[in-house]
């Protein structure tokens, strides 16, 4: 996809000619004309159909990222009962758990109650 994006690119800035290009190297008025210049290159008719194929392959690339789901890097466990607060030493401390929100390993979740 990116590929074809990359093409449909090059050929819309064929299609607006040599003015549109700039390079760092240049001065910032000459810069300053070539955008210009590529502004009023993507308003002419025969630039139009390249600019609506650009914006097409991108919204079509960004709903396909957008889709793809990841699944959760941490496994989330069920909330403690009341008996479960102490840590198997007997040291009185609350056991920590990965937050299902955050997913930070050592930071307690919002639902685990003091002992």
């Amino acid at each position: 996809m990116t590929d074809v994006l990359a093409a449909a690119e090059a050929a819309e800035r064929v299609a607006m000619g040599p003015k549109v290009y700039s390079t760092q190297a240049q001065d910032a008025k000459t810069r300053r004309a070539a955008e210009i210049a590529y502004r009023k290159a993507k308003a002419r008719p025969a630039v139009r159909p390249w600019t609506d194929e650009v914006d097409r392959l991108r919204t079509a690339r960004e709903a396909h990222r957008l889709s793809f789901r990841t699944r959760p890097a941490a496994s989330v466990e069920p909330p403690p009962t009341r008996g479960d607060t102490a840590s198997p030493g007997g040291t009185g401390h609350r056991t920590l758990r990965v937050c299902p929100l955050w997913g930070t390993p050592g930071v307690p979740a919002p639902h685990v109650a003091p002992a």
